[in-house]
């Protein structure tokens, strides 16, 4: 970068995901084939290009095993929609391969002349990630294990939050970190925990809150119902329950609804429900890869969204179109191997609980809601449907403390109502 005064870091909560990827080191199956396909010899006319060729292949056939191997080591009830990273374990015979594959690519590299110095590199790239995973200080997994041909092998290193500290945060000039999801209640506690601050005096940092300008209070209602059962997708009885819910919510704001989920298979499953009761109403599932959703919805007049992943935040749909954010389940983080790693630096799940996993989902919590109110003339509803967010639930405290203040909604009635007094007349046309 040029010379610099001061540092902006716009949406600093996505820091610690950008640095997972900067300091992270992936090794990609079809990527070692591709590379060893274009290094391999065309003829096998002399002896060198005879070698190089049984290298190359050598090199495809290790490869293979050693991501079938890894693929072996991944629990069975690790298997699920919305798995991402998934835990495998480096034995003795993955480091075997893992060594054989490292010499045979030297061995190789040894062989390439001045001229194919693009080829070195390359090589050189390979190895490199390769060595990492030779090392014991580095939390790993995979991804894409199904896909044969494309599984990948990732890793971060355990300590990424001191080395993010040690390169950000001791160079001498000024950082400003902005966002609107930063603090959980006003505390930064664990932003600056993530992103290794902790060392940093506390004289040396500013802190600022701002509350949204939008007038809440006036232009939002919150429903969030007593008796609903207990997040279970598993429970038919529980798919049932939510679908019957959320079918009087979508007849009570007369669709206008983004339905948010944090997987796809209750996504899937609420959705048959949903159409079974709504034959005639415009519904929209958000499936993987669909990126025609979010435009079908904001062209409609009145159609429902389903949808989870990037719908969490950063996207933008103003107006009457959106005026019912329906929120199925608190956003905790799906368990995966960064998290089991995180679990095992605190004395025992309560801790863990309290610092890590209640500030997340507070953070996300307050990026879905934020889908709703876009302008100062947006009104809208939002219904939390997690019993653990109703009165007596064990978190609700804290998401109310997390959201907004808005009046609050009873029944459905009083959604109705709400949304009567705050729109236009063919609102409900």
């Amino acid at each position: 970068m040029p010379d610099y005064q001061t540092v902006i870091i716009d949406e600093a909560h996505k820091l610690m995901d950008a640095a997972n990827q900067m300091y992270g080191t992936t090794i990609n199956e079809h990527e070692v084939n591709h590379l060893m396909k274009k290094i391999s010899p065309t003829h096998s006319k002399n002896k060198s290009q005879k070698a190089l060729k049984n290298l190359t292949s050598e090199v495809m056939a290790f490869n293979q095993m050693f991501f079938d191997v890894l693929t072996e080591q991944i629990p069975e009830k690790a298997f699920s929609d919305d798995t991402e990273k998934f835990p495998t374990t480096i034995t003795s015979r993955t480091m075997t391969l893992l060594k054989k594959l490292v010499f045979t690519i030297h061995e190789i590299s040894k062989k390439m002349s001045c001229s194919e110095r693009q080829f070195q590199i390359d090589l050189k790239t390979v190895l490199d990630g390769l060595r990492v995973f030779l090392l014991e200080t580095n939390i790993y997994w995979m991804e894409n294990p199904k896909a044969k041909g494309q599984r990948m092998l990732a890793s971060i290193p355990k300590v990424i939050s001191k080395e993010l500290g040690d390169d950000l945060w001791t160079v001498k000039r000024s950082m400003i970190l902005t966002s609107g999801t930063l603090a959980v209640d006003g505390d930064f506690r664990y932003i600056k925990h993530q992103l290794g601050m902790n060392p940093i005096s506390d004289w040396k940092i500013n802190e600022l809150t701002k509350s949204s300008p939008f007038h809440f209070k006036e232009n939002c209602m919150l429903y969030i119902p007593k008796k609903m059962p207990f997040p279970n997708v598993d429970d038919e009885a529980y798919i049932q329950m939510m679908g019957d819910e959320i079918s009087r919510l979508i007849d009570a704001s007369n669709g206008h609804a983004l339905v948010l989920f944090t997987s796809y298979k209750p996504l899937r499953l609420i959705f048959q429900h949903i159409k079974e009761e709504h034959p005639n109403r415009q519904l929209i599932a958000m499936n993987r890869g669909r990126n025609t959703a979010i435009d079908e919805f904001k062209e409609s007049q009145n159609a429902v969204l389903f949808a989870t992943g990037s719908m969490w935040e950063g996207v933008n749909i103003p107006g009457d179109v959106l005026s019912h954010l329906i929120i199925v389940k608190l956003p905790f983080p799906i368990p995966d191997p960064i998290s089991d790693y995180e679990k095992s630096l605190y004395p025992d799940m309560n801790e863990y609980l309290k610092s890590v996993l209640i500030p997340k989902m507070l953070i996300k919590l307050r990026q879905g809601v934020g889908r709703l109110i876009r302008s100062e003339t947006d009104t809208g509803v939002i219904s939390i449907l997690d019993v653990r967010a109703s009165d007596n639930g064990r978190y609700h405290q804290e998401v109310i403390h997390a959201l907004p203040e808005c009046r609050r909604a009873e029944n459905f009635e009083d959604i109705r109502d709400f949304l009567n007094d705050k729109k236009e007349k063919n609102y409900y046309e």
